[in-house]
């Protein structure tokens, strides 16, 4: 484990992701929500927060249709805990679902998600990286057709989390 500056690993994912998919800074894009000073560390395994963030990048893509417009942000949301959501105005999902998309394996039953490829492990694995790094993930949408939000909470609360 070591020192992670979240905004640097957003960026680089972000960058990837833009790249992969051929998209501009419009369609996938950043903000930082977090007071001045903050640097926004985390103590964590680097590989593995890079995978749970790219996971939800994906998905946030994959599951936008034609139309991606992809909203990531940063937020301190005590001190103790720092927020990144992932926010899409896709195809969005039902309130039943809401839980169970974090289980082993399990893909929601849709015409649309039968069309994207996909395992039902990538929102698995960012829960147990969520877990590792003392926080946890969640999503929420208005229902099908309304897009996502998933929200990837860790904890920050070491020396030089909020220093300058």
């Amino acid at each position: 484990r070591q020192p992670i500056a979240l905004p640097a690993l957003l960026e680089e994912c972000l960058d990837t992701a833009r790249a992969r998919h051929h998209l501009s800074g419009e369609r996938l894009y950043f903000q930082k929500k977090l007071p001045t000073g903050d640097r926004a560390l985390v103590q964590g395994d680097l590989q593995e927060l890079k995978s749970a963030i790219t996971n939800l990048l994906e998905n946030a893509v994959k599951y936008s249709g034609a139309e991606v417009k992809v909203l990531v942000e940063l937020e301190r949301l005590d001190p103790k805990r720092i927020a990144v959501r992932v926010r899409d105005q896709g195809v969005g999902i039902a309130p039943a679902e809401l839980k169970r998309i974090f289980s082993r394996f399990y893909r929601i039953p849709s015409a649309v998600a039968s069309r994207v490829k996909g395992t039902g492990l990538g929102l698995f694995i960012v829960r147990n990286v969520a877990r590792r790094h003392g926080g946890r993930v969640y999503a929420q949408s208005d229902g099908p057709g309304l897009g996502s939000t998933f929200t990837l909470e860790l904890a920050s609360d070491f020396p030089g989390a909020h220093a300058a």
